[in-house]
């Protein structure tokens, strides 16, 4: 039997493919190299309060959401460019991906967190709970070496 085509290099999954590898090198990528990574740094504990009170943190969460949003755009209108798209019919070609292929759907969620709030929100707790665990982590190496901040004022 024929091994079933993987999604991402069906004609639809591999717009997806690429445009999600593209966003994600800019998402990881430091802001001279075009980057979001700051960003996220900067902004992602803002999004630790409680789940259960969101309110809170609208407001100033919406402000980050709409740079955000300008960011991703900006990226992924580079991205169009890259596959001679316009911008419109770029994100149309994703979302029909989207809708096609059930696995692609996950990939596609993340460049449409540029077109949701909640989506967003649950990115940066994600991010949140990644740079806590660096965090211990390093706590963790340095309590094991020994080495402690002396400088005490």
């Amino acid at each position: 039997g024929e091994k079933p085509v993987h999604w991402s290099v069906t004609p639809e999954g591999a717009i997806v493919a690429r445009a999600t590898a593209y966003v994600y090198r800019h998402v990881v990528a430091s802001a001279e190299e075009g980057g979001c990574k700051e960003f996220f740094e900067e902004h992602c504990l803002k999004f630790e309060k409680d789940e259960d009170s969101p309110d809170e943190i609208c407001i100033e969460a919406m402000d980050i959401f709409k740079e955000y949003e300008a960011k991703m755009e900006t990226i992924l209108t580079s991205f169009a460019r890259l596959e001679k798209l316009d911008f419109a019919d770029c994100m149309e070609k994703v979302r029909v991906a989207a809708d096609i292929i059930p696995q692609a759907e996950k990939s596609v969620q993340l460049l449409l967190a540029a077109t949701g709030f909640p989506k967003f929100v649950r990115l940066m707790r994600m991010k949140a709970k990644a740079i806590r665990k660096t965090e211990a982590a390093k706590a963790m190496a340095a309590e094991a070496t020994g080495v402690r901040d002396t400088e005490h004022t």
